[in-house]
């Protein structure tokens, strides 16, 4: 059986990174697209299914916070504001994560990424 080795050499780890002010304005699409695809439907059907609450609940923020709502913990009305508001932390989180963890990574412009890679290559 063959053992898996380290990977040695010249390697490099990109991160794509959008500016914070850019990547933070992309929530209102994204959670009113979840939204708009049915997720307070999908969630109470899979509650209906028997899906447990605590697992479900794990298996994202969208749906925690559909199941507080469901339960009556806040009115309707307050779910997209307190989903955008959620994927904002944590887009946040994720951004001090790759930061911290992955320090000697190149880290790239999104918007850019052609350029950079091509200089980084040279």
């Amino acid at each position: 059986a063959s053992q898996s080795q380290p990977i040695t050499g010249n390697v490099h780890i990109f991160i794509l990174e959008r500016p914070w002010e850019e990547q933070r304005a992309l929530a209102p699409a994204m959670v009113q697209e979840r939204l708009d695809l049915g997720l307070v439907a999908e969630t109470q059907s899979l509650l209906d299914e028997g899906i447990e609450r605590q697992w479900l609940c794990s298996m994202g923020l969208s749906y925690r916070l559909v199941i507080e709502m469901l339960e009556g913990r806040f009115p309707e009305t307050e779910l997209k504001e307190r989903t955008i508001h959620a994927f904002r932390q944590l887009m946040r989180k994720q951004r001090t994560w790759f930061r911290n963890r992955l320090s000697r990574a190149h880290k790239l412009s999104a918007s850019d990424i052609a350029k950079e890679i091509s200089q980084l290559i040279q």
